[in-house]
């Protein structure tokens, strides 16, 4: 009778404070909220209408402190969980809005309060499922929250980046995730020089992958320094290293044989982008000094010649109008 008062008296509370079942609750076990249950009951007891605001005000102060046990308690249930999914801070993970998630760790609660040692094998089980699905919330979430990022910096698909092993963008990505749980339109300059930052970081460190992935290649087909070869521009290329990096990713062993036949015919078209760039390039040439072809003259022989070739590329790239003269 005692417990049927109890659940009568508690009715105006929140059923399901932070999705947590308020009978899950340590309520009783708390003298805060033991106290202001029993004011409320004596105020209730003398004149509900007299005390009707001093009764509201009670109402909404246990309702607050319902709230702040069940987020102690639903924090301790979940100590067990992977706290950095995916790098994702386990609190910014939206578990609590995920009914797989919340009907697991209802399950989970029910078994231990049932028996631990008898349901452990089910609830080892559950807490495996329960990671996992965190993990696949905290990817979701990662990838929308990255979505103002370019989603293919230097060519490279933004999800073969290793973003998450950089501490610089990490750390950027946490600071804005904080700037906008605070305040979006205060803080929206500071959101979008972080933005901004955190693109040039991708464009850093997909650029240092790009160079790691293409350590293979001859560094310089045809003397052509294989940083100034179109390969980004080139749909042939990207496809094939495209292609390689999956190999890669699923099973390098396995998949040797194809991994070889593509670094090959990568090499090989980047010989053929790198003639084309430096045949090109040279066009500015007299294409038959003393009526030798140009093609047939030694110029990639000649250390000279390919210095001054390469002095005249970095003019270039560095700006054209200002070096005219050189």
């Amino acid at each position: 009778l005692a417990r049927e008062k109890k659940l009568a008296d508690r009715a105006f509370l929140d059923q399901k404070p932070e999705v947590v079942p308020l009978r899950d609750l340590p309520l009783d076990d708390d003298s805060d909220f033991v106290a202001m249950e029993q004011e409320r009951r004596q105020l209730l007891e003398k004149d509900p209408r007299r005390n009707a605001r001093e009764i509201a005000a009670l109402e909404e102060s246990m309702n607050a402190r319902a709230q702040e046990l069940a987020r102690e308690k639903k924090l301790a249930d979940r100590a067990f969980l992977d706290q950095k999914p995916e790098v994702v801070p386990l609190r910014d993970v939206p578990l609590d809005d995920d009914s797989d998630f919340v009907a697991m760790e209802q399950e989970r609660r029910q078994l231990l309060e049932k028996d631990p040692r008898r349901n452990a094998r089910e609830i080892a089980a559950l807490e495996e499922s329960m990671n996992a699905r965190a993990q696949e919330l905290a990817r979701e979430k990662k990838l929308a929250d990255r979505a103002f990022l370019d989603q293919k910096p230097e060519v490279v698909p933004l999800r073969d980046v290793p973003l998450d092993d950089d501490s610089d963008f990490v750390a950027m990505e946490q600071e804005r995730r904080q700037l906008l749980e605070k305040d979006p339109r205060r803080n929206r300059r500071e959101i979008a020089a972080l933005e901004e930052s955190m693109n040039a970081r991708a464009q850093e460190l997909a650029r240092e992958k790009k160079l790691a992935d293409r350590a293979f290649l001859d560094q310089k087909p045809e003397v052509v320094p294989l940083r100034d070869v179109p390969l980004d521009d080139d749909s042939d290329f990207v496809a094939m290293e495209q292609e390689r990096r999956q190999l890669l990713e699923k099973d390098p062993r396995r998949n040797a044989r194809e991994i070889a036949a593509l670094e090959e015919s990568m090499n090989a078209r980047a010989q053929e982008l790198a003639r084309e760039k430096k045949l090109a390039d040279r066009a500015f040439l007299d294409q038959k000094p003393e009526v030798v072809p140009l093609r047939d003259v030694p110029l990639d022989d000649d250390s000279d010649f390919v210095a001054m070739e390469q002095e005249r590329r970095q003019l270039l790239e560095k700006d054209p109008r200002r070096n005219a003269r050189e």
